[in-house]
């Protein structure tokens, strides 16, 4: 019996206030404060129905009936805010309510007007005292930063005006340091850029390459990210163009040039970038370029910026790094500004073995028609071992027929041998290539007793060219 009454009392309270019927919520609340006391469940339901129907008569009558809790009055807040519900936000507050009181993703009510664009919503809560450095969303930054982020000008032109505390625009949040020009750098917002700037610099506080607890510059953000209105603004202000992290791993033109952000590698090599600058590991601009495939940064960076076209990293110079990822334009624009197709035999990688080893086969063709010599023995690494190659014997030893054939076409010697007298035939043999070792020996007469130094010969490593063997002794 008592539980069919709950149930008939919370089904009365909710067609009451549901539908807007301030009389009998008003005599409900005269006579039936119990149901309430007795149920807060129900209470804050209610009273989040009324902050959402935007009606002040309904949330006073509720808010008079009984005491709300630390928890309704929050949760009943952060609705107002998020329905922009102004009156009862004011309501709320003279009620207890704590006008900074955070949810579970850390929303709080000036967090939530910025999310929902309400200017006005933002000013009441600044004029009733919402705490601007609060950590707050999932990102745990600040209100200003997120305002930042969003690119609402808007509202930080209102905080300056409401509040005047200047300093607040150049306050780092809590966890990585990031400032909230690092905000608008990253969100490419270049108008909030420039009001920060502007009134940071009024203040004589402005910090325009401060480096966060990672390292990164507003304009390290704004390179990378290719926000070039940003870079622009950053630049025009001041902003180091040869900045580079603690770490010695980023600057805003390495950024640029690996995001693939042209517009922005010109502007800051325009601006004074250094193109020679390398990573802490060697790495430069333009092997970083190359090795992301971004053709028109590396012709830029060699053609009219004078990049070192011969540097080398872990025995790897830009074109390396471009046949080694299969860029077959970064290649062509690299060998028309004569980057060398040969290196010297001492070295454990080289540019053709390379392109065949993976797969390469329209590089292949480019490092030839440049000179590269298909008969030369290259030093190799392959699974740690150190070995003596030619092209031709990588070819064979990856089952690549396509450039086996090519490279037959090209001048290649079938019967030349690695360091260890191994041949084409040999490796086409031992790795169970058969289609390339029928190709070398039917179409290229290969020597099917060649012996190795270690007394091995094809046939020995292969049953699968008996057959061929017969053909080439009849």
């Amino acid at each position: 019996m008592a539980d069919s009454d709950d149930a008939s009392a919370t089904a009365d309270w909710r067609e009451a206030v549901g539908g807007a019927k301030l009389r009998l919520v008003e005599r409900m609340a005269a006579t039936r404060t119990a149901d309430l006391e007795l149920d807060p469940q129900l209470h804050l339901e209610l009273l989040t129905t009324a902050v959402r129907q935007q009606s002040a008569a309904m949330l006073t009558c509720l808010l008079r009936a009984t005491t709300p809790s630390e928890f309704q009055l929050s949760s009943c807040v952060r609705v107002a805010a998020e329905v922009q519900a102004l009156e009862a936000i004011e309501l709320l507050v003279a009620h207890g309510a704590d006008v900074n009181a955070r949810g579970n993703a850390w929303e709080t009510p000036l967090f939530l007007a910025i999310e929902h664009t309400s200017t006005d919503m933002a000013e009441l809560l600044l004029r009733l005292g919402a705490d601007l450095s609060q950590p707050v969303g999932a990102y745990r930054h600040s209100a200003i930063h997120v305002m930042a982020a969003s690119g609402r000008l808007e509202l930080l032109q209102l905080v300056r005006r409401v509040r005047g505390d200047v300093a607040t625009f150049g306050a780092r949040n809590r966890h990585e340091g990031y400032t909230p020009l690092h905000a608008a750098a990253w969100s490419g917002h270049a108008h909030v850029a420039q009001f920060l700037l502007e009134t940071l610099g009024e203040a004589a506080t402005v910090d325009i390459d401060a480096e966060s607890r990672y390292d990164e510059t507003p304009l390290t953000f704004a390179a990378k990210l290719g926000f070039l209105d940003v870079v622009r603004v950053l630049v025009s202000r001041g902003a180091d163009v040869n900045s580079v992290d603690t770490g010695g791993s980023l600057s805003a033109l390495f950024g640029a040039a690996e995001s693939g952000n042209f517009a922005v590698v010109q502007y800051l090599c325009e601006h004074g970038a250094d193109v020679l600058w390398r990573r802490f590991d060697g790495v430069s601009a333009l092997c970083v370029a190359a090795r992301e495939g971004c053709a028109d940064i590396v012709e830029y960076l060699a053609e009219a910026r004078g990049a070192d076209l011969n540097a080398v990293t872990f025995d790897l110079t830009a074109l390396n790094e471009a046949v080694i990822r299969g860029h077959t334009d970064v290649v062509r624009v690299l060998l028309a500004h004569n980057a060398p197709a040969r290196e010297d035999v001492e070295r454990d990688s080289t540019l053709l073995c390379q392109a065949i080893l993976f797969g390469r086969v329209a590089i292949a063709h480019l490092l030839i028609q440049h000179g590269a010599d298909v008969n030369a023995l290259y030093s190799l690494v392959i699974d740690g071992e150190h070995m003596q190659l030619t092209p031709l014997l990588v070819a064979a030893g990856c089952g690549n027929r396509a450039v086996v054939e090519y490279l037959c076409e090209q001048g290649a010697d079938v019967e030349a041998r690695s360091d260890q007298d191994e041949t084409a035939l040999f490796f086409a043999a031992l790795w169970g290539h058969l289609d390339v070792a029928q190709y070398l020996v039917t179409n290229r007469g290969a020597d099917i007793l060649a012996t190795t130094s270690y007394g091995f010969t094809p046939a020995q490593v292969s049953k699968q060219l008996d057959d061929a063997r017969g053909s080439q002794e009849a």
